[in-house]
């Protein structure tokens, strides 16, 4: 079938009347709802409704549309070529065909999209990389075989599933908010950010890749990642907190320089639990049964109140590990390390290692370089003891 051209307009009168005009086509767009449906009142104005038989449609004038029906088909799907375009799926799927369920063309802005699945495309199940100041919610896309969502700068993204994509599950770019969305078993990342997004209460699970990449000036908070075959959660000078990495291939966090790691959890996974670069600070985290050390960080660090247990599954691991032998300025204080392979392990000189305590830990519970500025190791102190030195580390 060739593809069809939906245009509205609306003539300045008392009244407002509806002009459907279908290009190469006699056959006239349904606009009415089907019964029973919702009030024909959308974001940009009347509701018009696209069915089974208007696909392969572009849309190339502002509006609100919604789908009136199921609809698989093997041609193409939807294209959206205007901005302040609302397309609500109203619960129904749409089903592949070639290329993309819905493709976002040219540089577009103010789109909405929600409410429906897409799934079995040879595309994208949406693709509006290039729409900007968009919505996208309560979508599912799953099946397909490029990614499932992308989305472009500025999007408010909520409530959507991606799931067993051939590449990645949700993508966005700049400026964008993720809510409570999943992505799950996808052949890529689970998520793939960039700048200055925001992830809230999202979960990434089984993808081959990463479970969650992002770019700089990201904020991740209340986010899960597990068995993933990569990272748990990737990315570079951002806030991730409240978050939980498990069973990822990788490590379960690898951060780059001035980022912030806090109140996390990673345990199980084949790499570091946390792997920090420069300028990092991990603070009231825990890192257990890691494959590398709980921790590894480079230099000019802080790491501070963290619970590090049994990591060194796969290898020799730490629980607290500066891995960097030609980097110090690290500030580590008050962690407790318990049966790792070493306690705390740092490779370089000039850091700063006070008030930590250390039990069990097959291979040492401190191994310091020269060179480094430490309060005394109290071994076994035993009960009831007392000590005059604030800056003292324990072992025992």
């Amino acid at each position: 079938m060739r593809n069809r051209v939906l245009q509205v307009t609306l003539p300045v009168c008392a009244a407002i009347f509806i002009t459907c005009v279908w290009l190469a086509d006699a056959s006239p767009p349904t606009l009415n709802p089907p019964a029973g449906s919702v009030a024909l009142s959308g974001r940009f104005g009347p509701r018009i409704g696209i069915r089974a038989a208007d696909l392969p449609l572009t849309i190339n004038q502002a509006g609100s549309y919604y789908l009136a029906e199921n609809v698989t088909t093997t041609g193409g799907g939807i294209t959206i070529a205007a901005d302040d375009v609302e397309l609500d799926l109203m619960g129904h799927t749409l089903c592949g065909g070639t290329s993309d369920g819905i493709f976002a063309s040219g540089t577009r802005k103010n789109i909405v999209i929600k409410n429906g699945t897409l799934s079995d495309w040879s595309g994208d199940g949406v693709d509006a990389f290039n729409a900007s100041n968009s919505q996208f919610e309560g979508l599912r896309v799953f099946g397909n075989s490029g990614v499932g969502l992308r989305t472009g700068d500025g999007a408010v993204v909520s409530a959507c599933t991606a799931e067993s994509n051939e590449s990645h599950g949700i993508e966005g770019k700049t400026t964008s908010t993720f809510t409570k969305c999943t992505a799950r078993l996808n052949s890529g990342d689970g998520f793939v950010g960039s700048s200055h997004n925001s992830f809230r209460q999202c979960a990434a699970s089984s993808n081959t890749g990463a479970g969650m990449r992002f770019g700089f000036s990201a904020t991740v908070s209340g986010c899960s990642a597990s068995s993933n075959g990569a990272e748990g959660f990737s990315g570079h000078e951002s806030n991730v907190f409240g978050c939980f990495a498990r069973n990822n291939g990788g490590s379960g966090f690898s951060v780059g320089s001035n980022s912030v790691v806090h109140n996390c959890g990673a345990s199980f996974d084949g790499g570091d639990g946390i792997a920090g670069s420069f300028h990092v600070t991990v603070v009231g985290c825990t890192a257990a049964a890691n494959g590398g050390d709980g921790i590894d960080i480079a230099g000019d660090c802080t790491v501070v109140g963290n619970t590090c247990g049994q990591n060194g599954t796969a290898g020799i691991g730490a629980g607290i590990h500066a891995s960097a032998a030609s980097f110090g300025d690290n500030r580590i204080e008050g962690n407790n390390v318990t049966r790792n392979d070493i306690g705390i392990d740092v490779d370089g000189a000039g850091n700063l290692i006070i008030r930590n305590s250390a039990s069990g830990n097959t291979s040492g519970n401190f191994s310091l370089a020269s060179g480094n500025h430490y309060g005394q190791i109290v071994s076994n102190p035993g009960s009831g003891f007392t000590n005059s030195n604030s800056w003292a580390n324990f072992e025992y």
